[in-house]
């Protein structure tokens, strides 16, 4: 069971570091026409085609409207994507070690979205899924849940795993945090 949540995890952090790649590619693609529209006009500006010039103004103008509107669809979508990142490995049971249970949060911009932890135990096993709403949720939260929470929230820690890392499909995402001097534990 703890495989699975792990892999339905991981599956969506691939999801939306994928999705945020192709954004990236179509808009290269899409600035590709308007490099040609450019290259013609200073073209045609350093021979001198005057007349030339109004009509190649008017086809930069309607795709930069279109590049526009492109953008802000893009960034609508992207705000409702998984974001933040939150994990917390820890040993719910004594007796077992290797932080075998753990707590999952993926936000989107707004910080809203889901932590999801598994906790398991040499008798049972069990996965709760909680809403986060504005990062805030209307549960009691585990040590745990709370400290992948925190991490979610914390730009700073965000911002530090944007800039190691592409955001390429298989790209290790684990950051290793220190609070207070303390090892943080295994933590994205």
């Amino acid at each position: 069971m703890i495989v699975v949540a792990l892999v339905a995890a991981v599956v969506a952090t691939v999801v939306a570091v994928v999705a945020i790649v192709v954004a990236r590619r179509a808009m290269r693609a899409a600035a590709a026409p308007q490099s040609r529209m450019l290259r013609e006009l200073l073209h045609a500006v350093s021979k001198g085609d005057v007349e030339k010039l109004p009509a190649l103004l008017r086809q930069v103008d309607l795709h930069m409207v279109k590049l526009e509107d492109r953008l802000e669809n893009a960034e609508r979508r992207l705000a409702t994507s998984m974001q933040k990142i939150g994990l917390a490995r820890f040993d719910a049971d004594p007796e077992l070690g290797g932080k075998v249970s753990f707590s999952l949060v993926l936000l989107d911009e707004n910080n809203d979205g889901v932590i999801v932890t598994s906790v398991y135990r040499l008798e049972d096993s069990r996965i709760f899924l909680r809403e986060v709403q504005g990062g805030c949720t209307q549960h009691s939260l585990l040590t745990e849940e709370a400290r992948a929470l925190e991490m979610a929230l914390d730009e700073e820690l965000q911002q530090r795993r944007q800039q190691r890392h592409t955001g390429a499909p298989g790209t290790d995402l684990r950051l290793a945090q220190e609070k207070d001097g303390e090892p943080g534990g295994d933590v994205l």
